[in-house]
């Protein structure tokens, strides 16, 4: 790379960093260091036999490292759509799944919708009343249409008081009975009592079962007009 270099170009002992120096101070082997062109090398020292020369065989460090180098960056290539495409393929996957979920929440809620239309119109229309009501002290909280048809008080007076304190029961013992039964099974069937209504004592067949909601028990009950069938029945006994 220089003219005239060959027996001119010398460097001082003390550039070790030089393949010819290290060559000189007697190293031998595969090196690092700096050629004559301040250049970057992987240098091979041997020594001639039989002769105070050397051999020195090198290659710039930048045409060495130029495969690996390239190996490299094609590892990292792969490595990397590896990566995206894994991230890619766990992510549609994930949307796929959230999808599905937010799709069965759908469902269950159009489910639920539908459960709670067919329950509203058959609480409304039944002309059973219908009443639901707090387990510990009795308060209404929703009655239906054959409720206000029965007893005579309208829903929004029912939604303020107890069964107890409209009144309703002619023998508040009988709503003790029930609530020891409920307890006890978990419903009530066909209980037999007489209630008090605006238009007068009626005798009513009464079911129940507990109703939990937003936390606690609840009582939904129907209760069924029997007064003619008891008058019926007392005409035949007499």
């Amino acid at each position: 790379y220089q003219a005239d270099a060959a027996l001119n170009l010398r460097y001082p002992l003390e550039q070790i960093e030089h393949p010819a120096v290290k060559a000189v101070l007697g190293e031998e082997g595969i090196i690092e260091g700096l050629d004559y062109r301040e250049e970057e090398v992987i240098a091979d020292i041997r020594k001639v036999p039989d002769s105070p020369w050397y051999l020195i065989s090198k290659m710039d460090s930048a045409e060495v490292y130029a495969p690996l180098r390239a190996r490299f960056w094609q590892t990292i290539l792969f490595f990397g759509m590896l990566i995206s495409m894994t991230w890619a393929g766990l992510l549609l996957v994930w949307r796929q799944q959230r999808v599905s979920y937010y799709k069965a929440q759908a469902e269950t809620i159009d489910s639920l919708r539908a459960s709670e239309e067919k329950f509203r119109l058959a609480f409304d229309i039944s002309p059973d009343a219908i009443t639901i009501s707090q387990m510990e002290d009795g308060l209404f909280i929703s009655v239906n249409k054959g409720f206000e048809h029965l007893t005579g008080y309208n829903r929004d007076v029912a939604l303020s008081k107890t069964a107890l304190e409209l009144p309703l029961w002619k023998h508040p013992e009988d709503r003790t009975k029930i609530i020891e039964e409920l307890r006890a099974n978990g419903e009530v069937d066909n209980f037999e009592s007489v209630f008090l209504t605006q238009h007068g004592e009626v005798y009513g067949l009464l079911s129940a079962v507990i109703l939990p909601l937003n936390g606690k028990p609840h009582i939904l009950s129907i209760a069924r007009d029997i007064t003619e069938r008891k008058q019926a029945e007392e005409a035949l006994k007499q």
